[in-house]
């Protein structure tokens, strides 16, 4: 969700579906564009550290570190 808001895109559209648990993280998408997309996002966040470091300020002010 916050590589998401990075981008400048909803961050929980309707076609997505998110289901966090401990250390998992599933989430149902029912468009597979919006799937790919939010995955090249996040495979992009998770591959540099300031973009992590934003995504992870993003996700603490919006309520979603927990």
């Amino acid at each position: 969700m916050a590589a998401r808001t990075m981008h400048k895109l909803t961050p929980d559209p309707d076609t997505m579906d998110p289901n966090s648990e401990g250390d998992a993280c599933c989430i149902d998408f029912t468009d597979f564009e919006e799937a790919v997309q939010t995955a090249k996002l996040s495979a992009e966040m998770i591959q540099d550290r300031k973009l992590s470091r934003k995504a992870a300020k993003i996700a603490e002010e919006n309520g979603w570190g927990d």
